[in-house]
């Protein structure tokens, strides 16, 4: 039991500098991002508007489905079917995009 005026517990460099003073901390360092990586390996899925740029229409349906697991089918269905309507009319959109941009580079084009 330490009594007061008792001189206080001496840390020496070799304490210090051990082999085990850095272990602990420099592995729950490292742990961490790995673990969290591998956890979300298996929990995150593609993205289904991703999935349905791919023509993966099924595999697009079922990241739905596990994104939202109350849904019912005819909502999976829904919700796939606002993908490709929106996925149709940005490439629409993009398309006009790129015709308004050809069009007036060729009309200055004619001294």
């Amino acid at each position: 039991m330490a009594m007061l005026g008792d001189p206080p517990s001496t840390v020496t460099i070799a304490d210090l500098l051990s082999n085990r003073s850095f272990r602990v901390p420099l592995y729950m360092a490292i742990a961490m991002p790995v673990i969290t990586l591998v956890a979300e390996l298996f929990l995150l899925v593609e993205s289904p508007y991703w999935l349905m740029l791919r023509g993966r229409r099924e595999d697009a349906r079922k990241s739905l489905a596990f994104l939202n697991p109350n849904s019912t089918a005819e909502q999976l269905d829904l919700a796939v079917d606002t993908l490709s309507y929106t996925i149709a009319k940005d490439a629409e959109e993009h398309l006009a995009v790129r015709r308004s941009e050809i069009v007036p580079s060729i009309a200055s084009d004619g001294h």
